[in-house]
């Protein structure tokens, strides 16, 4: 089974699955510039070239043929297509050729028309018919330039107007990829296009066949001679697809083995583990570095993951020997690659093509590598990328029997041994990747667990399995308590789920106690994510804006698998290197940062997920400058816990207690009915409007499933969806923000009719400026949260540079997405909708805050920061009074 033919089975899973979901905001975006062109230059050619007299049944007949066989999805290569160009070859000479491009969209339109009805389709994607149809103006404005010539003379000009069509069809499709990817590789675009222009030709012989038949006096119903052609293509095609799901399900079996074996391995040798798992990224890096395809990159990836599976067979008294081998272990030691080869070949699959790999993955350029002496060309680029990073690996990691190498000294080895040992076109790219300014400054400091061989469990006996586990795992402290509430309280994992756990790699600690914490619950498989803010910088140095923002779709189907899983989410947050962005176009790094955003704002509404808070000593030294690190990370942690109620004796009890309080508010407010709310004090002025009926509530959600969750931990807020067309006024932020990494601060928003019209402060504000122009709706609000000062966040009167825990100090707004389930049924088209959300907090002592009725009367809510008297009492389930009017 070629890698080949399981991208395309996976591509075309991909195209089928995706039409069954709304357009995002970017397509749809592009799809309405790219149609409105298209409508005014099919306009443009009806008008000047002609539509004259024509026949309606004809044109009506031809519009349903049209539809019909737009129905009729053909899959050719990684793409499909539909044999409208048998319907539309005879149309051109059946009515004037200027009103072929109308037509044929209303054709495509009408076709679509039954699969929105049953939901096969969503309607946002009645937007691509236009685009679509681009294809439609080529051969229509040759035709017409002819005047509109009779087929049986018109041979010539008809395979002008086949090149016209395909030059139209291929330059739109060009351009619709760079007006919505942001760029796009012609080669792939031709590649892709080939099959099913091919496919054309052939529908457009027979197409032109009908047209001769139409033009001998048989009328225009010949066209309905090519329905049977629309019976069989399907049967053909449905084959297809049954053959390429089954390649994929077939695929996904063996790239679970994989996956399983890099586990097997770890678990018989923990170094083996990780350093294979350092290797993967390293390699990954590099190839994308070398410009190789995607085929090449799933190689690299499992190649690297497992170059070394073979070991498995070495014992294990000769992997883990202090000190040199001798010849004889030696000996043992290099059929590693030949014995891994064979496990793979057991497997069968694509996993023998890697099989290859891990075979030539000792391989030397000069030939002197072993097992078969390959030399230069010989070794495929794959095993050549992870033969170099392995090394390099090797040389920077300690070892029972040696400490890592300097940086510069195993750079300085890599150029030795490069165009002897080494592809030297590997070697390059390898020292790229490693000398780029975030990489150097993570090696110069020392950053991350991949420099640490931790023992194996099984050869180190208990206090090996304690430091393989981490810190947390020996002694009970805030970080098991943060772990178990996220898990309990905040996620609320369920046995048998499926969790994810992400964060920095400075929060290696406190995900290892997460993940711990999720299977004691009950968890099925827990997936680490691992994000590396140096690596992020990287990107940044090295790519263009265009790339920045491109988003892998394996990144957004591994969200929709979560959620398809019922899964849950649990995210570590704070900073790990404060300032590492600095100096950065903040506008580059905000659109580094963008991730599947679409993907996640739908999952938040299916799973059950958490935000937690976890120190780090970056994030702590950046907060308290003046102490040492071990000081000043004692101290974070002694806030965290604080804030996070797990300095009493049932802190998941605690949380009830708080919910309980926090609800109360959220029904006081919503019983108020308030028309708008209104901010003011300061450079502060203004008024968010709110749908009538909306209503108020804490941060306790519950999926569709029935399982209740706390998103953010610690909360403090009320919240609530405000009408994203009523918002007017400024605003002053009152603490910083992170958009991307890059800390803003000091600026003013001004609102007019809903929308950000105008973002005032320093340099770093065009990271804001960026995230209010990614979609229509990042510009305008989705949330409005009143939070008092009365809260141990509050009362810390600290800012610390977290969106977490500086939204549940103040009051603040957040532009993007907004939440519909607060609405009543009638006015949830008042919710701002977007595929981002930004907190940003806006709130103080000095700013006053006043609910209004419809009528303009103000009711006082905040007052120096605190509740008016009413919400200062007990708690009370039923409304308060309204009471306190301001004049």
């Amino acid at each position: 089974m070629s890698v080949e033919a399981i991208n395309e089975a996976e591509r075309t899973r991909d195209s089928q699955r995706l039409r069954t979901e709304p357009l995002s905001h970017a397509l749809c975006r592009a799809e309405v510039i790219g149609g409105t062109a298209f409508f005014a230059a099919a306009g443009a050619l009806a008008v000047f070239g002609g539509i004259g007299g024509f026949s309606v049944p004809t044109a009506a007949l031809y519009v349903i043929a049209f539809a019909v066989a737009a129905k009729v999805r053909f899959d050719v290569g990684a793409g499909f297509t539909v044999p409208t160009q048998a319907v539309f070859v005879p149309m051109l000479f059946a009515v004037p050729a200027a009103l072929a491009p109308l037509l044929a969209v209303a054709g495509l339109a009408l076709g679509m028309a039954p699969e929105i009805a049953r939901r096969q389709v969503a309607p946002s994607w009645l937007l691509t018919a236009p685009g679509n149809t681009w294809f439609a103006l080529g051969p229509a404005l040759v035709l017409s330039v002819a005047n509109d010539p009779a087929p049986t003379a018109a041979i010539g000009v008809f395979f002008l107007a086949l090149l016209a069509q395909f030059t139209f069809d291929f330059v739109a499709a060009a351009a619709r990829d760079r007006l919505f990817e942001g760029d796009f590789s012609l080669p792939a675009l031709a590649a892709e296009a080939a099959p099913i222009y091919a496919v054309d030709v052939a529908l457009s012989l027979l197409g032109f066949v009908v047209a001769l038949a139409a033009a001998h006096a048989y009328g225009q119903w010949p066209v309905v001679l090519i329905a049977p052609l629309f019976l069989i293509l399907p049967v053909f095609s449905r084959e297809r697809r049954e053959r390429l799901q089954q390649l994929v399900e077939l695929n996904d079996a063996y790239q679970g083995t994989a996956l399983l074996l890099g586990d097997v391995v770890e678990a018989d040798d923990s170094y083996t583990g990780e350093h294979s798992k350092s290797v993967v990224r390293l390699s990954l890096e590099v190839a994308e570095q070398m410009g190789l395809d995607a085929d090449q990159l799933r190689n690299v990836q499992f190649g690297a993951l497992l170059h070394d599976v073979g070991k498995i067979s070495i014992p294990n008294e000769i992997i883990n020997k202090p000190g040199e081998l001798n010849e004889r272990e030696w000996e043992i030691v290099k059929t590693h690659t030949i014995e891994g080869q064979k496990m793979l070949e057991r497997i069968g699959g694509f996993m023998t093509e890697i099989g290859t790999i891990v075979r030539a993955s000792h391989e030397a350029w000069d030939g002197s590598g072993y097992p078969d002496g390959l030399a230069g060309e010989e070794i495929p680029v794959e095993a050549r990328v992870v033969s170099t990073c392995d090394a390099f690996n090797a040389m920077t990691t300690t070892r029972s029997y040696r400490v890592a190498m300097p940086l510069e000294a195993a750079i300085a080895e890599l150029k030795r041994f490069s165009d002897s040992h080494f592809d030297p076109l590997v070697v390059r790219a390898l020292l790229k990747v490693v000398q780029s300014p975030a990489k150097a400054s993570s090696a110069a400091r020392g950053v991350g667990d991949d420099d640490v061989a931790y023992p194996s469990p099984t050869r180190a006996g208990a206090a090996g399995a304690a430091v393989l586990a981490g810190p947390s795992a020996s002694q009970p402290g805030p970080v098991d308590a943060l772990a178990d509430l996220a898990v309990s309280v905040g996620a609320n994992v369920q046995s048998g789920q499926y969790v994810e756990v992400s964060g920095e790699i400075g929060h290696l600690q406190t995900l290892r106690a997460v993940a711990a914490a999720a299977y004691r619950r009950g968890a099925a498989h827990v997936d680490v994510q691992v994000r590396d803010p140096i690596l992020q910088r990287t990107r940044i140095d090295a790519g263009a804006g265009a790339v920045l923002s491109h988003v892998p779709g394996w990144e957004a189907y591994r969200v929709r698998e979560l959620v398809d899983r019922g899964g849950a989410s649990i995210l570590v947050a704070g900073p790990t290197l404060p300032g590492l962005f600095d100096g950065l176009d903040p506008s580059q790094v905000a659109a580094a940062s963008a991730g599947p955003s679409a993907e996640w704002r739908d999952a938040a509404r299916m799973i059950n997920w958490t935000i937690v808070p976890g120190a780090t000593e970056g994030w702590a030294s950046w907060l308290r400058p003046q102490l040492a690190k071990d000081e000043a990370l004692r101290a974070l942690w002694a806030d965290l816990t604080h804030v996070c109620r797990l300095d009493l004796d049932d802190p998941a009890g605690a949380w009830r207690e708080r919910l309980a309080v926090l609800r109360a508010r959220a029904e006081w407010l919503s019983a108020l009915e308030l028309h708008a709310v209104r901010f003011r004090g300061g450079e502060t002025d203004l008024v968010v409007g709110l749908a009538p009926g909306a209503l108020w509530d804490r941060a306790e959600m519950m999926t569709p499933g029935g399982v209740s969750y706390v998103p953010n931990l610690p909360t403090e807020e009320v919240y609530t969806t405000p009408d994203w067309a009523r918002v007017d006024g400024r605003v002053r932020l009152t603490r910083p923000v992170d958009v991307g990494g890059v800390q803003v601060d000091d600026v003013v928003l001004r609102f007019r009719g809903g929308s950000v019209i105008e973002v005032a402060g320093p340099p770093e504000a065009s990271a804001l400026r960026e995230f209010t122009a990614r979609d229509s709706g990042a510009g305008r609000l989705g949330e409005l949260a009143l939070v008092d000062e009365d809260t141990r966040i509050g009362r810390l009167d600290q800012t610390f540079g977290e969106t977490l825990l500086d939204e549940n100090a103040a009051c603040h707004i957040a532009l993007g997405h907004g939440f519909p389930a607060l609405m009543p049924a009638a006015q949830r088209h008042m919710v701002n909708a977007s595929d981002h959300h930004l907190d940003v907090m806006i709130g103080a002592p000095e700013v006053e805050v006043d609910g209004l009725d419809a009528a303009g009367v103000a009711y006082p809510l905040l007052r120096d920061g605190h509740w008016v008297p009413e919400l200062s009492r007990p708690i009370r389930s039923e409304p308060f009074a309204k009471s306190g009017k301001v004049a």
